[in-house]
């Protein structure tokens, strides 16, 4: 798509879907990578080898507050957890923010290469109320404006709900975040 309110001899701006979906790709791929090297790194690392680097710069701002090595390894497993399932949820509403644009302008210019000021407009205005919606709201507009379901929706939704019981609430999950059996499950 191009855009008609460009200057004389600019050339036109196109939108790039494959550009888009590779650099999408691309962060998930550097996130699993680190995720690799992460849980090896956790797995490789010894009770000795945590106290001669925690004593290495021979200080510690709060000694009576230093934690041991069992604890320390509870504590990087949960931040570990919530920094997986916030970076899967951020890189998942990216995209679903990503999709929503292109599908908006190909909707306000009727798929019509070339990109009017007033479709530019309301293109950027359905965006903007996109990105601002609840997650929930956006599988639902996706839905209900381009006729689109997501076949991850419950996947994504229990994702943000297991990170929303972790920080929100010491990781118990609450009621309304169970299903039938009582239990918060992801499906994948």
């Amino acid at each position: 798509m191009t855009s008609d309110s460009q200057s004389p001899g600019e050339p036109p701006k196109q939108i790039n879907l494959q550009q888009i979906a590779q650099q999408f790709m691309v962060g998930l791929q550097r996130h699993f990578d680190m995720l690799a090297y992460t849980l090896a790194s956790r797995q490789a690392v010894s009770e000795a080898d945590y106290k001669h680097i925690a004593r290495a710069p021979q200080m510690m701002p709060v000694a009576a507050r230093h934690q041991n090595f069992e604890q320390m390894q509870a504590y990087a497993r949960d931040l570990m957890l919530r920094q997986v399932m916030g970076d899967i949820l951020k890189l998942s509403v990216a995209a679903l923010n990503n999709a929503h644009f292109v599908l908006a302008l190909v909707k306000a210019t009727q798929a019509n290469t070339e990109v009017s000021a007033a479709a530019q407009k309301a293109a950027q205005q359905a965006q903007k109320d996109f990105v601002a919606a609840p997650l929930d709201e956006k599988f639902n507009r996706l839905e209900q404006n381009y006729g689109i379901m997501c076949e991850l929706e419950d996947s994504v939704t229990s994702i943000a709900m297991g990170l929303q019981a972790w920080v929100q609430h010491g990781g118990k999950v609450q009621a309304a975040q169970r299903d039938a059996n009582g239990e918060l499950g992801v499906d994948y």
